[in-house]
């Protein structure tokens, strides 16, 4: 760790990882919870629980949506104050396990808790394992849950390792500057290694290139203080710019890479946050970045309009589903959202097929929140370039479907 102090200002620099464990609950729990979330903490990990986090006067739906695209493992407690009324601890799951169902963080993990039997389950947590309070030893079995879901994270990485060829280590980088206004960076990057594939370190170097990009923005504040509209007698998280963006674990399809950051950006002084998305997507043989969405359809043309059938009703049914109201309202600003190509460009691959994300205000009101669209490989493998298809081992889809052609002509 750096320090440095001139008159007021204060500069700190550190790299750390840990995964966060987010403890979601309902307010009336708070005091059964603090107990749980103590053991949490006493065993050495890194807990985020709203009321410890949050200082007055922060936006805590901004502070609870950056809380969760951080986190590694949700920990929901659950009790009849959480599950029969309309609070914010049921907006908490439906936020953890969006991500979950998106595979945005294919690497996030639920571990339900009841704190009261309920006479039925909610829906979005009924298929998980939940630890009982009122059975054995809880503070062990909460524990053993996180522990076990961490040992996870740990295998699935040297798993997908082993059958890449590809290795990396994680680096988290934090730095602020306490000023008129300061600033306040954290993000993390992911070093590659391969002995198979050549050229793997470029993919080091143009993410850390980005992130440090972003970052030597946010220090061009010291050449603009400004006293007038900020002063050491306010909170420093309202003097503050902030710059965070976070990526969980590369994923890896047959010869394609992708990585997906959460970007968090606040404004000295702004009324709440954004969140954004920088995707970095790549082929690994040889080594080639994949920039603009665009580049992978055959016929861009013919691709485009294709894409946008696909992917604005979605969009709108999703936003009826979440927000209310209907498709008609959210029709003009997803239309607008979506429109070009370029607005299209935040995107990665997965194991489902193409995912497409969408932060704040761009389909949808702030309060609706990021949005993300995952289309099938069986939807729009025919668009694509062939030897696109061919690096994500989806080829092999032309052939069965032209084997069906085939046989129904027949």
């Amino acid at each position: 760790m750096l320090a440095k102090r001139s008159g007021r200002a204060e500069y700190r620099r550190m790299d750390s990882t840990q995964p966060l464990i987010f403890v979601s609950y309902a307010t009336p729990d708070r005091d059964a919870v603090n107990i749980y979330a103590d053991a949490l903490e006493r065993a050495g990990l890194d807990v985020w629980m709203d009321h410890r986090r949050l200082m007055a006067g922060q936006n805590w739906d901004d502070e609870i949506r950056r809380a969760l695209g951080k986190a590694a493992i949700v920990v929901v407690f659950m009790s009849d104050n959480s599950v029969d009324r309309r609070g914010y601890a049921q907006r908490e799951v439906r936020l953890a396990l969006k991500q979950a169902e998106e595979k945005l963080s294919r690497d996030i993990y639920l571990i339900p808790v009841l704190l009261t039997d309920l006479p039925e389950y909610p829906e979005t947590v009924k298929h998980l394992h939940m630890v009982k309070v009122w059975e054995g030893d809880p503070e062990r079995q909460i524990l053993a849950s996180v522990n076990h879901q961490i040992d996870a994270l740990g295998g699935r990485k040297q798993e997908t390792q082993a059958e890449s060829g590809v290795r990396w280590t994680e680096r988290v980088i934090k730095e602020s500057w306490d000023g008129v206004p300061g600033y306040d960076i954290d993000y993390n990057i992911f070093l590659l290694s391969s002995s198979e594939i050549p050229n793997i370190e470029d993919i080091t170097n143009i993410t850390r290139g980005e992130m440090a990009e972003a970052a030597a923005e946010m220090r061009s504040v010291k050449f603009d203080q400004n006293p007038e509209h900020y002063t050491f007698g306010q909170k420093r998280f309202l003097r503050t710019n902030l710059f965070e963006s976070h990526c969980r674990q590369p994923v890896i399809i047959e010869q394609t890479l992708s990585m997906s950051y959460a970007t968090h950006t606040y404004g000295a002084g702004a009324a709440h946050g954004n969140v954004g998305f920088r995707t970095f997507v790549f082929t690994l043989d040889p080594v080639t970045r994949i920039a603009d969405l665009s580049a992978i359809f055959a016929d861009q043309d013919f691709a485009l309009p294709a894409i946008q059938a696909l992917i604005r009703p979605r969009l709108c049914d999703d936003l009826v589903r979440d927000c209310g109201g209907d498709p008609a309202d959210y029709r003009e600003w997803v239309n607008s959202g979506t429109a070009e190509w370029k607005d299209l460009n935040a995107f990665t691959f997965s194991e489902h097929g193409l995912e497409l994300l969408f932060g704040g205000y761009a389909v949808a009101a702030y309060a609706c929140g990021p949005r993300f669209v995952t289309l099938a490989n069986t939807e729009i493998h025919r668009l694509m370039r062939k030897e696109i298809a061919a690096a994500l081992g989806w080829e092999h889809l032309r052939w069965r479907n032209a084997s069906a052609s085939d046989a129904g002509s027949a």
